[in-house]
């Protein structure tokens, strides 16, 4: 038998095609960015809640339920005037329901569960500084 030679003749070409690639960098937010951030948020809250009006002969409330991105919890702001006495402050809603009408009872309940408190402590500073 005859010696057979097999030669190997690679058939393939790489061919290098340029392009243009966008590198997008992504930072973690800054401090002073998510100041930025809650301030604009703040505003803009209070923006809805000027818009919001219920008024009664001797209190006004105004209340927006939200939820908030960065705890990822339910919070309830809020603007109570009371004899011309604005009090204002953030309530966290946790463990309500927060659809049908018990939980607009039980989030009207922690309003004037803090603004009781508020109150009180107010006309504490009152009489002591009245003596």
């Amino acid at each position: 038998m005859g010696k057979t030679n097999i030669f190997m003749v690679p058939t393939e070409k790489k061919f290098y095609v340029p392009y243009k690639k966008t590198i997008i960098e992504k930072k973690a937010p800054t401090d002073e960015s998510i100041k930025l951030y809650e301030e604009i948020k703040e505003k803009a809250y209070d923006s809805i809640l000027d818009t919001i009006v219920v008024n009664d002969n001797s209190l006004n409330l105004k209340a927006i339920l939200y939820k908030d991105n960065f705890s990822y919890k339910q919070v309830c702001k809020y603007k109570v005037v009371l004899n011309g006495a604005e009090i204002s402050g953030n309530i966290s809603i946790e463990g309500i329901d927060v659809t049908g009408q018990s939980a607009k009872e039980a989030v009207l309940r922690k309003i004037v569960a803090k603004v009781a408190e508020k109150l009180a402590v107010d006309l504490v500073k009152l009489t002591v500084h009245s003596k």
